[in-house]
């Protein structure tokens, strides 16, 4: 089982074949001391291990992945998962003393009970992105073959302050890459005069065609409903 958590993510995997159904759980903070033995006692606790629970026609049961890659994320809270093309996609976070800008796919080996973590390099030629991030939401907005766009939308930025901007992140392999190394390129959208407010904490779902974005934590209290 994982440690107790709290604002960690995580993604569904083979979500349209029930027998194979499974999910991911990465990050989050939690008060057992035992999942972070190297931590001081002083800081808080941040697990970096992956959790699968396996729900498919068999019991539900948790596994702790193994890392057969050598760099992995620093522990999180805050952050985004998405799944791209079978692997779990990592945006920002908060590591206790730094709010966070990177990005992480962790690709799952199956039948091996373990899987590999990969850094994004970010194109900064044409966009620096929207930087360091954590209670933003992220949502799968196109997919193909090689290629994925998210839409990443407010959070908390790296002074604590509330964020109401849109930018898409495009996601697909480096050229001449064998399929390991993978790039970055973000770019920011102005989408109308008429916004959400700013803030942090909140939901945001793929509805058709538009996104949908539900509450959240804003400068007075609970935020309210938006559609883009």
């Amino acid at each position: 089982l994982p440690p107790p958590l709290e604002s960690h993510a995580g993604v569904l995997l083979n979500g349209a074949d029930p027998t194979k159904r499974a999910a991911l759980i990465w990050g989050g903070r939690s008060d057992d001391r035992s999942a972070c033995p190297s931590t001081a006692l002083e800081l808080d606790c941040y697990p970096r291990g992956v959790y699968k629970l396996t729900f498919g026609t068999s019991t539900p049961s948790w596994v702790e992945l193994s890392f057969l890659s050598e760099e992995n994320p620093v522990g999180r809270f805050g952050h985004s998962a998405n799944l791209v093309n079978g692997s779990m996609l990592i945006y920002g976070g908060n590591e206790g003393m730094e709010v966070l800008s990177d990005l992480w796919l962790f690709t799952p080996q199956e039948r091996m009970n373990s899987g590999s973590w990969t850094e994004i390099e970010v194109d900064s030629t044409r966009s620096p992105g929207p930087g360091q991030r954590f209670y933003h939401s992220a949502v799968l907005f196109k997919q193909a073959e090689g290629s994925s766009q998210l839409m990443v939308f407010g959070g908390y930025d790296e002074l604590n302050g509330l964020r109401d901007d849109l930018w898409v992140l495009q996601v697909s392999p480096k050229s001449g890459a064998d399929g390991t190394q993978w790039r970055g390129t973000w770019r920011s959208v102005d989408p109308s005069s008429v916004r959400p407010k700013a803030r942090a904490a909140h939901r945001m779902v793929l509805l058709e065609s538009r996104l949908l974005l539900v509450g959240g934590q804003g400068d007075r209290g609970a935020g309210d409903e938006s559609i883009l």
